[in-house]
């Protein structure tokens, strides 16, 4: 993408380490197994780009799990790496701990991007999204991040099959009064082919 400054991806994980959402096929077009590359390597690689004088950086994981973000985030601030980032991740329970999302801030990241789907709990258990999604959990997530000075944008979907249309109500006031949620993309939804709901 047209960009003022160099951004580079950077990869730490293959596949989706949650690997469970009804409507993804993201998962399932990787190979069966979750790989995880050892951080000094991932540290490594960004100290030499940062020797040529790149800083920003986005971490193109498909979801940066809560264990591998909190090594990576370890390993930035004790090199003490002065880079910016961001990361694609989950609503997790590590996003509670305020004083990890000021490291996560320290450490360079500036946006997180987050897949919300909807707000209903019926279509988080329908879509098993995960025990943890639930509107306080999600609200509570976005205060962190927001209060740590990182910016929020939430991946929504809208139509996703037998949602509630009281739940379709719900996320859209979610959207327009949620003051931590800096940015959506928002989408219909569309089967994606050998996803567990398009083969059932």
């Amino acid at each position: 993408y047209f960009s003022a400054m160099k951004i580079l991806p950077i990869q730490i994980t293959r596949r989706c380490y949650y690997a469970k959402c009804e409507f993804c096929a993201i998962y399932i077009s990787w190979d069966g197994k979750y790989r995880q590359r050892r951080i000094d390597s991932v540290l490594d690689d960004i100290e030499k780009y940062v020797a040529q004088g790149v800083t920003y950086f986005r971490i193109v994981d498909e979801d940066c799990s809560p264990h591998a973000l909190r090594e990576f985030v370890n390993g930035i601030n004790e090199r003490g790496l002065r880079i910016k980032f961001e990361a694609y991740s989950r609503f997790e329970k590590l996003f509670l701990d305020q004083d990890f999302c000021k490291k996560l801030y320290a450490a360079g990241c500036r946006q997180l991007f987050f897949g919300l789907e909807s707000i209903g709990e019926q279509t988080f258990a329908m879509t098993k999204k995960g025990a943890f999604y639930t509107k306080d959990h999600i609200k509570a997530v976005l205060k962190n991040t927001s209060d740590a000075g990182i910016l929020n944008y939430c991946f929504v979907m809208i139509g996703i099959p037998n949602t509630p249309l009281a739940e379709e109500e719900e996320t859209v006031s979610f959207i327009i009064n949620e003051p931590n949620m800096h940015c959506i993309a928002l989408d219909s939804y569309v089967f994606e082919m050998y996803s567990p709901m398009h083969r059932d």
